[in-house]
């Protein structure tokens, strides 16, 4: 069984309670006492990224870490309406093309490794600016051999990303389930509960969560801003 599935949630039931906090300003990084045990990123960096580095200009820009090429072509212009609000229809190219997804394999030993392989990236290639407002939910699988619910990413197996116009896709964090619980949070934005506010199995075993959650769920970009206690907005 594959550790990591990937898929779109495309009925808006699922995400009517999640409210989004999208704190623009600064998105510095945090750093963690421990590092997770699935240190590997799923979706590479595209677009514009917090502390990236960039080189180009116009309708072109490479980012200097990773060697990603994004292109942004202007297709249409809408005039701006009442309030000011006004709609650009662009093209837009990344060439991280493809995306990780984690299974596993046999070693020649007889015991279970993760295994890589490399899958259609969720917004990589060619898109429409348009296209690339979604949400992604990322499911962490049990392994073969199941969880004994004993681990930190055993109970933590959601995360949530945006995806933006120019092709990023960036992890959203739980306001109040992040180290606040002080279960060994990796700060890798995965999370014991569901956006739906149901908890994972080994959630519900856990006293960390004693119940799913009802009403809104609020998500940050800038986790940094919501461990201090400074994040603003809907909190």
């Amino acid at each position: 069984m594959s550790w990591l599935h990937r898929f779109w949630v495309s009925s808006p039931s699922i995400w009517r309670q999640v409210t989004l906090g999208l704190l623009l300003g600064g998105w510095p990084l945090p750093t963690w006492a421990q590092q997770s045990p699935y240190p590997l990123e799923t979706v590479p960096q595209r677009g514009f990224m917090p502390n990236s580095v960039h080189s180009g200009g116009g309708f072109d820009s490479i980012d200097v870490v990773n060697g990603n090429l994004k292109l942004a072509i202007p297709l249409a212009s809408l005039p701006a309406g009442r309030g000011g609000m006004s709609f650009d229809l662009d093209l837009i190219y990344n060439s991280q093309i493809y995306d990780i997804q984690v299974g596993e394999r046999t070693a020649p030993g007889g015991q279970l490794v993760n295994s890589q392989e490399l899958i259609s990236g969720t917004t990589g290639g060619w898109t429409y600016n348009f296209a690339n407002y979604k949400l992604d939910l990322e499911v962490r699988q049990a392994p073969s051999s199941g969880f004994t619910c004993t681990t930190t990413e055993a109970a933590r197996i959601f995360r949530v990303r945006v995806g933006l116009p120019d092709g990023s896709m960036h992890t959203l964090h739980l306001r109040n389930y992040g180290d606040e619980l002080g279960d060994g949070y990796y700060g890798d934005g995965f999370y014991g509960i569901h956006p739906a506010g149901l908890r994972s199995l080994c959630a519900r075993m856990s006293s960390h969560y004693p119940a799913d959650l009802t009403g809104r769920l609020y998500y940050y970009l800038n986790y940094a801003q919501l461990r201090s206690g400074s994040a603003t907005g809907p909190c």
